[in-house]
């Protein structure tokens, strides 16, 4: 426990005035010490305390039972009651969040007991601060099953609440309040000031009946109105006319005395249900006949307006009311001698009087007239001065554009409200100006007009006025002249080249006719290079803007540098042809020049007779319109044209002097008549014509039994080239030669119907135009190929018709995948062969030992075949592997008779499939298909083919053959993993590849028997089981190996 004397502040309407005289003489001499508590090691917890007191005597005093949540919490949360701000009138309900059985337990004024005038029905006091009422159960109150309802908080004579704070105990012990910062409730004052008084009812007199209308109350908070009858004796109501609150502003009171005059008042009630003090009475008589007018009309207003005045008045309430009566003169006097102008309906409240006299002041009064036909007394007199109305103003911004036969004329709109039209005036010389025919006046909505028919070549004056309803006419607009001309065709194009593939809209968007930007787009055709033209006829000698439109929606960048932002152009031709090019590149401003002729200088030489001839590149401008070439005859000399614009890209000059050195520039024009920076300078001297530069670089392409493919490089050095020779001889170096070719363009040949297996050796020269022919070039020499020859393989399974030339790869042994069933030797490749036929391909595979009927069951064997680009990566019958070689075909030899033949889309061919036979003795297999299925392919005869071999148990779909968690294969050539580690296949063989020899030599003795061999090996060494004593003799098949590899037995 800790303590400190207690500080005393007075305060007197929050002014601090403790220290202030003659305040300071009322603080207590002695002052008591103030006590408290710290508490730790509670958290998020409602904490129920007492504070007890004991004296020196030892008598104890306790305070009441307080509590206070500890822990997190801002005193925020969800509003749990309604009205959401209510007011000390207001009952307020408050909803439990937890939907339980229990109390509000509840305080007002920062946690002061209310007074029990406060209390519910069944609330008890809990401590001196606060007091517990108990939850009503419902099901009638959305999103609560239990709630309470405290409240009102009046009169505040009693207690003053401002606040009430609560939270909530429940039957079972539990509190909810709010996470430590309990609910708070601001309430407002009571409302106690009253609405303003009404303005005096009006009262319309009826059979037995008296209708009140009034104005009505403008206060935020109004509610309605209550109707008293008056005594004026007294002045005090005698009896309230209305049930229920009026919320309009008319009340019907039937039921009266005709004859009898009722006086009425109106009060204005608001929300808070203040009541205001009582409006000015106003007493009328109800008759069976109506005879009494309604009163005068009131506020009646005018306003000035060229030749007219706008009258407005107010409203009347009677609610008998029907019309009103407008009458006017131009002098003040009674409303007997002015004249009556309008009948106006009621309820309106203005009227617009037209026609007037400008300068003219005219006098109003206005009476009103009742259903009863009851006209009331006039209203007072006002007067207004109608204004005169001046003729339209000057029309502006007036052009004329010429076309053909035509003159386009475009001006701004006037904006008078009286505006009639407008006249057209013209003439064919300034002055003595006549309205063109057909334009007495034109409409006053446009601002446009074609005027045709007319002359081209003549000139054109015109000007242009504006005319009011009334006639008024106004000055001349400036005066603008135009000369029509025939229609200029000008072609537009714009490289679209740099914004790439993406393009596939260009419009031009342009103002063909005036200022200020009006845009009219035109789709532009792409010619297939992302070049895209259009062509417009335009009127000459005008001037143009317009840009380019990318897809629709993407405009070019601004372009500052002309006279706006757009491209700007003058319309006349630019062509010989007579027509208008427009080049353009996007978002580059003006029209590109054309790129300088290639090679600069230009290839140039001399010709007999005075000639001199001169070639380039093409250029790659798509506007080029031709070329100029210019001449001199010293290098820095003057150059001059050599004539008119050359259309090709070589240029023969003639009439020259003999042995004269000329010198030429060239230039490119495009179709603006745009010219590029010249060339530089090339030579050549007429009339003398050397030999042509010899090509280089021949080599051959290719050949084939009796052809042979020729390239070599192009000659560039000479300008009347005219082609190339070929020459070819059997004899090298030198020949002689024979003529093999006319004369040819390009710089490839094809040298056809040549001897087979033989050497030929070829040269190329060059031909320049006048048929001089160059050098040789170098000599080429090739051996064409020997004619090509099938051979047929019986597929009979003795394999003597194999040969050495047959076998394409060998294969270690004992490098298989092994299942240890006994047919592991079976899958182990140790030789394959290929050989062509005439119609079908033979194939034969080797074993290291081919078990007996191995083929069954325990054995496929798959050749994979590469004869065409493209192809398929995965390997047949669910593998478990990819191949690095891409196959067109691929075999599957499950046994003797069944087989697939795979098409890389994965259908089938079987009938491409020729047979098989496997041999267990000789551990071999060899089969045949057709060649068909290569062809399909477009594959030829004599072409290579790559071949893959591999072999798998049978069952790799999840069968006996299945390698769990890689490839399936058990061996293959050329890749030793077999795809084993990374589940690709590596590597094949061509039919063209071939093996090395080894020489065998073996001696037959008479006293040793020629038994079979039961492994290829065998053939050449007697295997003996390891440590045997029994000597390695070399005997065995002899006779066998000399017929299958045709080599001598010694």
């Amino acid at each position: 426990m800790s303590s400190a004397p207690f500080v005393v502040k007075i305060l007197i309407q929050n002014n601090d005035v403790t220290n202030t005289p003659p305040y300071n003489t009322f603080r207590p001499k002695y002052l008591p010490l103030r006590y408290w508590a710290q508490i730790t090691g509670v958290q998020n917890q409602l904490v129920d305390y007492y504070v007890e007191a004991v004296d020196k005597k030892g008598l104890v005093r306790k305070s009441p039972i307080f509590h206070c949540w500890v822990g997190s919490g801002g005193g925020a949360g969800t509003v749990l009651w309604s009205p959401t701000n209510p007011t000390q009138a207001d009952k307020i309900t408050i909803k439990c969040p937890d939907n339980k059985p229990g109390w509000l337990h509840w305080g007002v004024n920062n946690w002061t007991q209310p007074v029990p005038a406060f209390w519910p029905e069944g609330t008890t006091p809990y401590d001196s601060r606060s007091v517990d009422t108990p939850l009503i159960s419902t099901n009638t109150i959305p999103g609560a099953t239990y709630y309470c309802q405290i409240g009102p908080f009046l009169p505040v004579s009693t207690q003053n609440v401002t606040q009430v704070d609560f939270v909530f105990r429940y039957n079972d012990g539990s509190w909810n309040n709010n996470g430590g910062a309990d609910w708070h409730i601001t309430i407002l004052p009571k409302d106690l000031t009253p609405p303003a008084t009404p303005q005096a009812p009006v009262l319309t007199s009826m059979n037995s009946a008296v209708s009140v209308s009034w104005w009505p109350n403008t206060e935020s908070d109004l509610a309605g109105y209550n109707i008293y009858w008056w005594d004026e004796i007294t002045q005090s109501t005698t009896s309230k006319r209305n049930s229920f609150l009026i919320t309009g502003t008319t009340f019907y009171d039937g039921g009266l005395t005709n004859g009898t005059s009722y006086t009425y008042v109106i009060t204005a009630v608001d929300t808070a249900e203040n009541e205001s003090w009582y409006s000015q009475p106003r007493t009328t008589t109800p008759y069976a006949t109506d005879t009494i007018p309604a009163g005068p009309v009131t506020g009646l207003k005018g306003y000035s307006g060229q030749e007219l005045v706008n009258l407005s008045w107010t409203k009347n309430l009677e609610v008998d009311v029907s019309s009103y009566k407008i009458y006017r003169s131009t002098y003040s006097c009674l409303i007997s001698q002015k004249s009556l102008i309008a009948t106006i309906l009621h309820p309106a409240t203005t009227h617009q009087d037209t026609g007037l006299s400008g300068g003219v002041t005219y006098y109003y009064q206005m009476t009103n007239v009742d259903t009863s036909n009851n006209e009331s007394v006039p209203s007072d007199e006002i007067s207004v001065l109608a204004l005169v109305n001046p003729p339209p103003s000057v029309p502006t911004g007036f052009i004329a554009v010429p076309s053909s036969g035509v003159v386009y004329l475009k001006w701004n709109k006037n904006t008078e409200p009286d505006l009639n039209g407008y006249r057209l005036y013209r003439s064919t010389y300034p002055g003595g100006y006549s309205l063109v025919v057909g334009t007495t006046t034109l409409t006053a909505g446009t601002s446009i007009y074609t005027n045709t028919g007319l002359t081209n070549g003549t000139t054109y004056f015109y000007r242009l006025t504006a005319v009011d309803t009334a006639g008024n006419e106004s000055g001349y607009s400036s005066e603008v002249t135009a000369k029509p001309d025939e229609l200029i065709e000008c072609v537009f194009s714009v490289d679209m080249r740099s914004q790439g593939p993406t393009v596939t809209s260009v419009q031009i968007v342009s103002n063909l006719i005036w200022p200020p930007w009006t845009p009219q787009a035109t789709q532009l055709t792409n010619n297939g290079n992302n070049i895209w033209f259009k062509t417009l006829y335009l009127p000459k000698a005008n001037n143009m803007q317009y840009k380019y439109v990318m897809n629709g929606t993407v405009w070019e960048n601004d372009f500052p540098d002309g006279p706006s932002i757009y491209r700007d152009i003058f319309i006349s031709s630019n062509n010989p042809d007579g027509k208008m090019y427009n080049s353009n590149v996007w978002n580059q401003d003006g029209d590109p020049s054309p790129l300088t002729p290639t090679p600069s200088p230009p290839l140039a030489t001399g010709l007999s007779n005075g000639k001199t001839y001169i070639k380039w590149n093409a250029n790659t401008d798509w506007d080029l319109y031709g070329y100029r070439l210019y001449r001199s005859t010293g290098q820095f000399l003057t150059y001059i044209s050599t004539g008119g614009l050359i259309i090709q890209t070589t240029f023969q000059d003639s009439g020259l002097n003999n042995d004269v050195t000329y010198w030429y520039k060239l230039a490119a024009v495009d179709l603006s008549g745009q010219e590029s920076a010249h060339t530089l300078p090339a030579s050549a001297v007429a009339g003398v014509n050397s030999p042509p530069s010899s090509p280089t670089n021949l080599q051959v392409v290719s050949s084939s039994e009796t052809t042979v493919n020729l390239l070599w490089s192009p000659n560039t050095t000479d300008a009347d080239l005219k082609g190339y020779k070929v020459y070819w001889s059997t004899i090298a170096s030198g020949g002689p030669y024979n003529f093999s070719s006319g004369i040819l363009t390009g710089t490839t040949y094809q040298a056809t119907g040549l001897q087979t297996y033989t050497s030929h050796f070829f040269v190329v020269r060059s031909v320049d135009l006048e048929d001089l022919e160059s050098a040789n070039s170098n000599e080429v020499s090739v051996l064409t190929k020997p004619p090509l020859v099938f051979e047929e393989r019986v597929i009979d399974g003795d394999f003597l018709d194999w040969k050495f030339s047959d076998v394409r790869y060998i294969d270690p042994y004992n490098d298989t995948y092994n299942f240890n069933d006994g047919y592991d030797t079976s899958r182990d490749i140790v030789a394959v062969y290929s050989r062509e036929g005439q119609n079908n391909y033979y194939f034969r595979v080797d074993f290291y030992e081919l078990g007996i009927y191995a083929e069954n069951n325990n054995l496929d064997l798959y050749i994979a075949i590469d004869c065409a680009s493209g192809g398929q990566t995965w390997l047949p019958d669910y593998t478990d592997c990819q191949t690095d070689k891409p196959w067109e075909v691929c075999i599957a030899l499950y046994n003797a008779s069944t087989a697939n033949i795979y098409k890389s889309d994965w259908s089938t061919v079987n009938t491409a499939f020729k047979g098989a036979k496997f041999n267990s003795q000789l551990d071999s297999v060899e089969l045949a298909i057709s060649k068909d299925v290569l062809k399909s392919y477009g594959w030829t005869d004599g072409q290579p083919i790559g071949i893959q071999v591999f072999t798998t148990k049978d069952g790799t779909n999840g069968g006996a053959g299945e390698i769990a968690n890689t490839s399936d294969l058990t061996d293959a050539i050329v890749d030793d993993d077999r795809g084993f580690t990374d589940g690709i296949l590596n590597g094949n063989v061509l039919s063209t590849d071939s093996v090395g020899q080894a020489k065998y030599a073996f001696i037959y003795h008479g006293n040793q028997s020629l038994n079979s061999a039961t492994d290829l090996q065998q053939w050449i060494e007697r295997i003996e089981p390891l440590g045997s004593v029994t000597p390695r003799t070399g005997y065995v098949r002899g006779l066998e190996v000399i017929e299958n590899y045709g080599v001598k037995g010694n």
